[in-house]
């Protein structure tokens, strides 16, 4: 006959094992480790930084290629306003056939030379500023009284981004002396560039900007030392505009015999294939 126990009995009973739920100092079955989490601060911060490297990072990796890109895109811009202007004088030689006589301004009514006038002025009908170039007084210097004000229009296909917008001034000259498309006192026309319109240079960006209404141009011998000009304008060298209208990029490492040679009009020079 198996043993039996009240349940007021005091001896245990066999196999049973009982706590009380009150009892924190005895554990019941298996009791978990308390664990310590990270602070909601130190989450945030670490999540923080985390974006911050993932954001910044590239960020910091694209601001060179902005800036060089913004660079191409002013060289650009400049080139097409070049552009623009050896078109504007082709277009003038169709009408009055002849490039420039000198870098003077010429009054096609009377024939006569304004040595204090830039030929700048001329080919402002070919650039859609026609109005502009009938308010000024072509027997006048361009500093007179009543041209001086007009020069100090801006003009988009004259100013270059060079230059901060609103800058009434030009950097794009070109070169004054014998064998030049600018030599004074003769009338060139297409037909005296012999060397080509290819090979000869009409404008260069220079350094250094001049109103454009005034005749201040590039002086040029072929004996004398080379003037200083476009070693500033841009990365390594400067745009030149050549006569048939394209623009190219002149590197400052250019011999000077091939830039002498690029200079003149007519000098039968042999110009290497890449100058």
């Amino acid at each position: 006959m198996a043993d039996r126990y009240d349940d007021d009995d005091d001896r245990p009973r066999r196999g049973r094992k009982r706590y009380d739920d009150d009892d924190d100092d005895v554990p019941r079955g298996r009791r978990s480790e308390s664990k310590k989490g990270m602070s909601t601060p130190l989450i945030i911060g670490i999540v923080f930084g985390v974006l911050l490297l993932c954001v910044g990072l590239p960020i910091g990796l694209m601001i060179p290629a902005i800036s060089q890109f913004r660079k191409s895109a002013s060289k650009a811009s400049d080139t097409n306003d070049m552009k623009q202007v050896v078109i504007a004088a082709h277009n003038r030689h169709d009408t009055v056939n002849e490039f420039a006589e000198g870098p003077y301004s010429k009054d096609v009514q009377t024939q006569v030379v304004n040595s204090r006038l830039s030929f700048r002025v001329d080919l402002l009908p070919y650039i859609e500023q026609q109005y502009l170039e009938t308010q000024f007084r072509k027997g006048e210097g361009w500093d007179s009284a009543v041209n001086r004000p007009l020069g100090d229009v801006v003009i988009q296909s004259y100013a270059s981004t060079l230059d901060p917008a609103g800058t009434a001034t030009t950097r794009y000259r070109g070169f004054v002396g014998p064998g030049t498309v600018f030599e004074p006192g003769k009338k060139v026309r297409l037909t005296d560039i012999t060397d080509g319109s290819t090979n000869t240079i009409y404008a260069i960006t220079a350094d250094d900007g001049v109103v454009w209404s005034k005749p201040d141009e590039l002086p040029f011998s072929a004996t004398g030392p080379l003037p200083s000009f476009g070693k500033k304008a841009y990365s390594g060298g400067t745009n030149i505009a050549m006569c048939d209208g394209s623009v190219k990029f002149l590197r400052n490492t250019t011999n000077e015999t091939v830039l002498r040679a690029l200079i003149t009009r007519n000098g039968n020079e042999q110009l290497p294939v890449d100058w």
